[in-house]
């Protein structure tokens, strides 16, 4: 774990993200009901909500439908960030960055489509390589995407290629 000294790794992973504290509004769907195996998310800030992306702690029940969710936890355990939209072929969002750039060790595809997941090259550039295809309702909590994972993109087909992606880049609130 990448950490800083002085600062517990959670404040430095927010810091990373520049993030502010937001209380989760009534814009935002609410979490699925509590059961006794659940807990409810301890903290959950808004990353973009146009998107309905937001960032929790939380258990893999926190995972709504028609959302990509991933968790810097092996076992969906950790901190998360719920992606939640409409999105169109080879849209999704990239992590350079920030604290999730390959530190995705959980991931649920409850998109309506298959999703896929790249790899940015390191001269610098804003190319990818394609290293998964994850079919709707896929979920690994140790995925072998965790060391890679730079973006996600909707990809029903299976066809998008590097140079026509439109990757989103996650913003703090009023960003």
């Amino acid at each position: 774990m990448r950490n800083r000294p002085g600062l517990p790794a959670r404040a430095w992973r927010l810091a990373v993200l520049g993030l502010t504290t937001v209380t989760l509004g009534a814009a935002l769907p609410a979490p699925a009901p509590a059961t006794a195996s659940s807990r409810a998310p301890t903290a959950s800030l808004v990353l973009d909500p146009t998107y309905n992306v937001w960032f929790t702690t939380g258990n893999k029940d926190f995972c709504l439908n028609f959302q990509v969710c991933v968790w810097d936890g092996t076992g969906y355990t950790k901190d998360a960030i719920f992606y939640r939209g409409n999105y169109g072929r080879c849209e999704g969002w990239r992590f350079e960055n920030t604290w999730w750039q390959d530190h995705t060790y959980s991931i649920w595809n409850r998109a309506s489509g298959p999703i896929s997941i790249w790899n940015r090259h390191a001269d610098g550039s804003f190319h990818y390589d394609k290293y998964g295809w994850l079919a709707s309702d896929y979920s690994w909590g140790t995925t072998p995407f965790s060391y890679i994972m730079d973006a996600w993109v909707y990809d029903p087909f299976n066809d998008c290629r590097d140079g026509e992606l439109f990757l989103h880049v996650v913003k703090p609130p009023g960003g």
